[in-house]
């Protein structure tokens, strides 16, 4: 598919607001894709060029830098440049003002297709060392001065992370099953293969070549994360009972969301945007390899900066200085951290995410032997408001940030 196929297709999305009509032209779009281009596709449609967890780069280019850019590739002065912006408030539409009389194919090459635009961008993002960003800026100006106008609207605001299109991953998967099932009702099955795997790029492939059933089939992957929970705010504790009746409350810590992958001796932790974080936590690592006594597992907990003497929980302003690439293990002894866990994913080949929470908590009590820096987070099980509203009041003088109920 050519780049400039693609665009028009996500400038018609973006002018308009409604759910159903974004659903149908990415529908559109899915079904003129062809089957090895539909990754990368999805990819550049969600605003990114790999699946979070990968640990792989992103693009990453700054504002000033794609500035310079549009510069380089209009003729224009960057003043000019960096006017439109101001006018418009948006580096897409100072993009597409700077080029519009300029001719396409300056340099006489073939027309951009989508693999042509997002093998640049992946160049791009691997970059690094000495006159990286001159060389990012060749790149990208290479990119654009091959492109249309509209096309640099769309380069422009992919390289910095802004694509506005207001297409969320839902509509996405809504399209896939409409595109590839004829119906959107079967979102559900491709919604959870997405939770299970978090790589959308990877459940549409899989949809397009091989059908819905092996698309839904998918399966738990040590080092893929799992896509995380959101919990939903409530007023008051009546209103939780009536909600959940018989729930299980936890304490909710000011700390930073772990989803661990034990595989053997290969231990990652995940953060809540799935991005790979083992390497800032390696006392974490250790923890986890000491204490937990499955040979496979999924757990999730938050980990919390903690004072070493007294065991008391400190900031989340205290326990970011922990995310670092470098001086790593003088920050892990300098401000330590204790490990809560709260869930049990799976464990040595069973999927336990449809299970009950009792079996789940009961499962993660038995892999795990505690300790007092690695341990399951304070629970209460209840039907009654009274019990929910003392262990509430529990938490805060422990100096939590209150309860999770479950």
């Amino acid at each position: 598919m050519q780049y400039s196929t693609l665009v028009d297709f996500y400038a018609r999305l973006e002018a308009t607001a409604k759910r159903l009509e974004m659903t149908d032209i990415l529908a559109e779009l899915f079904g003129v894709a062809e089957t090895d281009e539909l990754e990368h596709l999805i990819y550049l449609t969600q605003g990114k060029i790999h699946p979070d967890w990968t640990g792989e780069p992103e693009i990453g280019m700054a504002e000033k830098m794609v500035l310079e850019t549009i510069s380089r590739a209009s003729g224009h002065k960057r003043s000019k440049v960096e006017a439109l912006l101001a006018e418009s408030g948006d580096v897409g539409l100072a993009a597409e003002k700077s080029l519009i009389d300029k001719r396409q194919s300056m340099l006489g090459e073939k027309p951009l297709s989508v693999s042509d635009v997002y093998a640049v961008f992946d160049q791009i993002a691997n970059e690094s060392g000495k006159g990286s960003s001159n060389r990012k800026i060749d790149r990208l100006v290479r990119v654009m001065v091959n492109s249309s106008p509209l096309g640099a609207r769309y380069i422009a605001r992919t390289v910095v992370g802004t694509l506005r299109l207001g297409v969320g991953d839902m509509t996405i998967l809504d399209a896939l099953s409409l595109a590839y099932t004829g119906s959107a009702e079967n979102r559900g099955q491709l919604e959870r293969a997405y939770n299970l795997t978090s790589d959308l790029g990877a459940v549409a492939k899989t949809l397009a070549e091989e059908g819905l059933e092996s698309a839904a089939d998918a399966q738990i992957v040590l080092g893929k994360p799992i896509r995380m929970m959101s919990a939903q705010r409530l007023s008051t504790p009546e209103e939780i009972i009536e909600k959940l009746e018989n729930c299980s409350a936890e304490y909710k810590l000011d700390g930073e969301r772990f989803q661990i992958h034990k595989d053997g001796d290969s231990i990652q932790i995940f953060s809540r945007r799935l991005g790979n974080i083992t390497a800032m936590y390696p006392d974490a690592v250790e923890m986890v390899g000491a204490q937990v006594k499955a040979k496979k597992a999924v757990l999730e907990g938050e980990g919390v900066a903690i004072d070493a003497e007294t065991g008391e929980i400190k900031s989340f302003q205290t326990l970011m200085r922990r995310r670092r690439k470098h001086r790593v293990e003088e920050m892990a002894e300098k401000y330590p951290i204790a490990v809560f866990l709260f869930e049990c994913l799976y464990v040595d080949g069973e999927d336990l995410t449809l299970e009950s929470y009792t079996k789940r908590r009961a499962t993660l009590q038995d892999i795990v032997e505690e300790t007092e820096r690695f341990k399951l987070v304070r629970a209460l099980q209840t039907s009654e408001v009274s019990r929910l509203v003392d262990f509430f009041e529990e938490a805060i003088s422990d100096g939590t940030e209150g309860l999770v109920v479950k």
